[in-house]
């Protein structure tokens, strides 16, 4: 009889954890995370540091493009948490690298081109902007207006609320949008509509990184303006709530909005 209780509460337990993955999910996220980013600073542990109000800076550039990157940060930081009724009283993790392959390394990304900026556990790196900006006149403008700190540090935000229980294009369309907002910046504003493939929400959750990169980016930015112009950002606030409570993604769009999310996000 025991030993049949004892089953009993084992199956028990069993259908919990499978009915509330996501609420398990999002309640270790935070711890997942912070390891993360323990073995992201041990790894550049013999860069060199600069701190700012907000920002610690581990660098192994140039003091000059550090201190470029920290103010192009400090710039946008109050305006972009502002949208998201963001604060935090720890200081953001930036990492900039002279050397894109070690960017790649670090960050667990592919070979080939580095990114000019990736967000991963909690820490922001970046590549210097000496190392793709070829217009020594002009480097500060356009790493200011083209650099990768709003749409970045956009995503180390949405990842914190929403403790990462949403789609990929979810976030990167939030990132745009930013971009949008705070620099003008529209990806791939010329993409030429001929050519342009119309991937849908289904596509862009299930199967975003074997989707044509520009074209499933520019769908991304496309909806969550989409959805801002129609709901207003304070919304795309809620929805990013109840994410991190748990709720699976078109549960969340249903509690703030009413409807699925196909119903949303159309063509």
């Amino acid at each position: 009889m025991r030993r049949r209780a004892k089953l009993l509460v084992s199956l028990i337990l069993l259908i919990v954890v499978l009915v509330n993955f996501n609420f398990i999910k999002v309640k270790i996220y935070p711890i997942i995370n912070k390891i993360g980013e323990i073995i992201m600073l041990k790894k550049v542990d013999t860069f060199k540091t600069m701190e700012t109000e907000k920002l610690i800076i581990k660098y192994d550039t140039d003091e000059d493009a550090a201190k470029l990157v920290a103010q192009t940060l400090e710039e946008k930081y109050d305006s972009v948490a502002k949208d998201f009724n963001y604060t935090s009283e720890e200081k953001k993790i930036i990492i900039i690298y002279e050397d894109g392959e070690k960017l790649n390394e670090n960050t667990n990304l592919r070979k080939g081109n580095p990114p000019m900026g990736v967000y991963v556990y909690n820490t922001v790196s970046v590549l210097s902007p000496n190392n793709w900006i070829k217009d020594e006149e002009n480097l500060e403008t356009i790493f200011k207006e083209d650099g990768p700190m709003v749409h970045e540090f956009t995503h180390l935000i949405v990842d914190e609320i929403g403790r990462g229980n949403f789609p990929i294009w979810f976030t990167e369309g939030i990132s745009l949008y930013m971009e949008y907002d705070k620099n003008e910046y529209i990806w791939k504003a010329n993409l030429d509509d001929e050519d342009e493939v119309i991937y849908n929400v289904k596509n862009l959750t299930e199967n975003f990184h074997q989707l044509d990169e520009f074209k499933a980016y520019k769908r991304s930015f496309e909806y969550i303006k989409g959805f801002v112009d129609e709901y207003g950002f304070n919304k795309l606030n809620e929805i990013l709530i109840e994410l991190g409570e748990g709720r699976s993604f078109n549960e969340a769009h249903r509690r703030v909005i009413g409807k699925n999310v196909e119903e949303i996000y159309v063509n």
